[in-house]
């Protein structure tokens, strides 16, 4: 279950996710955007600017002091671009579906199926 972020990082005109019920399974999208919009919030509340963040993990952001703002933003914009990658994949896939789908001749494919089943097969009536 997830936490609903802090009135101090939400903006006043977002809607918050609705809840899965009843056994359905919780969307997989993923929204960079939104990722972004987040780490500017945060950005801002802490009077950090984004540019020139260093990459977590680098010598200069591992001599960071842990209580640095700075620090923890990075992180952050390390999770908006995990969201921009997932974001294109899902972008990507959803290209490919379409073309696939418009490519194929999926009704003269049916009558082939339909061809080769032989006289055992008995169709159903309407």
């Amino acid at each position: 279950m997830t936490a609903e972020p802090t009135s101090e990082f939400r903006s006043s005109d977002e809607e918050s996710p609705a809840q899965p019920g009843g056994g359905t399974p919780p969307s997989r999208q993923v929204s960079w955007y939104t990722t972004f919009t987040f780490a500017e919030r945060y950005a801002t509340n802490h009077d950090v600017v984004l540019d020139n963040l260093p990459i977590p993990g680098t010598p200069s952001w591992c001599g960071m002091s842990d209580d640095d703002a700075r620090k923890l933003l990075a992180l952050v914009l390390g999770g908006v671009r995990e969201a921009l990658a997932h974001d294109t994949v899902q972008e990507q896939l959803g290209e490919a579906s379409r073309d696939v789908s418009q490519a194929a001749k999926w009704i003269s494919d049916d009558h082939r199926f339909l061809a080769n089943r032989g006289k055992s097969y008995i169709r159903r009536s309407a």
